[in-house]
């Protein structure tokens, strides 16, 4: 399942989550300074502080995790098509550290995107034997996902084992069942 928002738990029963193998999420909509929830897919969108965004963006990734039982985050290092030209100067070492170390700690998985191909493969090392885990996919249906050889060539250049990807936890041990939500 993809979860929406913040409060997609309150439409389902503790239940009906754990029978699922696995409950997806992301940060593409998310509150702004004021609170208002905001689309950073959209065209629409507009950022006066590139900096100030990131910051909160990144922050906002952490808290997904830390209040949701999900399995895997999705697209994690999205950026709008305003700051996109900026990837590289705005999606620092700190602040992707900052996501997986949040992951890590949840134990949630990390999508590598099968069709914006995000994560970049400079997403930093394990460091302190941390485990990461991650996941292919694409939580957005328009174009195609790769297929075959090109995410083998993906998870080749990020030096993934096959241990590495996530598999659905077994019934009793799935985010929701085990977690203590914030």
């Amino acid at each position: 399942m993809q979860a929406e928002l913040l409060n997609w738990m309150s439409a389902f029963s503790q239940d009906a989550v754990a029978r699922l193998d696995y409950v997806l999420s992301d940060v593409l909509t998310l509150p702004d300074k004021t609170g208002k929830m905001i689309k950073i897919w959209t065209p629409a969108f507009h950022c006066d502080d590139a900096q100030d965004f990131m910051d909160r963006f990144v922050d906002f990734h952490e808290e997904v995790m830390a209040k949701e039982p999900i399995d895997i985050l999705a697209i994690p290092t999205f950026l709008p098509e305003v700051l996109e030209p900026d990837y590289d100067k705005l999606w620092i070492e700190k602040r992707m550290r900052k996501i997986i170390d949040a992951a890590a700690r949840y134990h949630v998985a990390i999508e590598i995107n099968s069709r914006d191909r995000l994560p970049q493969p400079r997403v930093p090392g394990d460091g302190q034997g941390v485990r990461r885990r991650f996941s292919f996919g694409s939580n957005a249906p328009r174009g195609r996902c790769d297929r075959g050889h090109r995410l083998r060539h993906r998870y080749r250049k990020l030096g993934l084992k096959p241990d590495r990807f996530f598999t659905p936890g077994p019934a009793g041990r799935k985010p929701i069942q085990v977690r203590t939500l914030a």
